[in-house]
């Protein structure tokens, strides 16, 4: 695009600065943790993919989005044995979001999963071809196996260089069925279980992945997602600034002399409930601030 290329070394995502504990007192002198505060300060990638002012310069981007939680517990369960697998699936679901039929270079993927270098080291040296080789088609059975299966280009990837574990799929699971299929296998010009051809590294290069086929789980799982971002928009924009918040209620029962106790016998609630209120762990309903702004003369 428009946006030239560039280049950050490993950093981190977020650098912690300070953690705030912060305690609240009843009544009686006991005194709760009720809150967190951590002080952070966001790493390089903001300067390249969270840049308002560069992206209307068309220097940088500003991009942002929500990631499903099932999504987060698989990236979570697979990186330490499949960093790249794990890679892809967070690049891949971003990809899919642009359309079902996202036409991606075996070398494109390979960069997004391992990096430049790594491929370039492959392309110089055969032992780190042959090794890089077996960890992408490994990466790629994780995939599917998580609900992504990559749809191979007849074309430009044919089943003679895709991995032993897509031409397995292939066997039926009937054994009358799966008995036939050998036996055309074998009478065939080309076996399944035919060594690779020479050269494979070179054809993979040139090969394509014609889309990413979601499982009906991701399917509705990213769905939902989309849904739950559009509401919390939706929200957001019908949201008035009626409300009452905790801040509100504290200054208003201390304006009146009352303790939490007493607040709470008035509105007919516990005195947590009170203190939750406060605190902003907890968010009235709306018939309760109608009892609150009656019983605190709140307007």
């Amino acid at each position: 695009g428009r946006i030239q290329g560039f280049r950050v070394e490993n950093s981190r995502l977020w650098h912690l600065l300070s953690t705030q504990h912060h305690f609240q007192e009843d009544d009686e002198g006991c005194k709760y943790l009720v809150g967190l505060t951590f002080k952070v300060r966001p790493g390089i990638w903001t300067q390249y993919f969270l840049n308002k002012q560069g992206c209307k310069e068309r220097t940088a981007f500003y991009q942002y989005g929500s990631l499903p939680k099932f999504l987060l517990s698989t990236v979570m369960s697979i990186w330490q044995q499949h960093e790249g697998a794990a890679r892809l699936m967070l690049w891949l679901l971003f990809k899919t979001k642009m359309g079902a039929a996202q036409r991606i270079t075996i070398p494109t993927l390979m960069r997004v999963a391992y990096g430049e270098e790594k491929v370039a080291l492959a392309n110089r040296h055969r032992e780190e071809r042959k090794r890089l080789l077996r960890t992408f088609e490994s990466d790629l059975e994780v995939l599917n196996h998580h609900g992504m299966k990559p749809i191979f280009d007849p074309v430009t990837y044919p089943l003679e260089i895709q991995p032993l574990w897509a031409k397995l799929a292939s066997i039926p699971e009937d054994p009358d069925e799966a008995i036939e299929f050998w036996i055309n296998d074998a009478g065939g010009d080309t076996r399944l279980t035919d060594t690779s051809p020479r050269g494979k590294w070179n054809l993979l290069m040139n090969a394509r992945i014609s889309s990413f086929e979601l499982s009906p789980e991701w399917e509705q799982q990213t769905s939902e997602t989309d849904k739950k971002q559009r509401t919390a928009k939706t929200r957001r924009k019908l949201k008035t600034t009626g409300g009452l918040v905790g801040e509100q209620i504290l200054q208003a029962r201390k304006n009146m002399n009352l303790s939490q106790r007493e607040l709470a016998k008035l509105t007919g609630k516990s005195q947590s409930w009170v203190r939750d209120l406060e605190n902003g762990r907890l968010k009235a309903k709306l018939e309760d601030q109608a009892v609150l702004r009656k019983v605190l003369n709140i307007a």
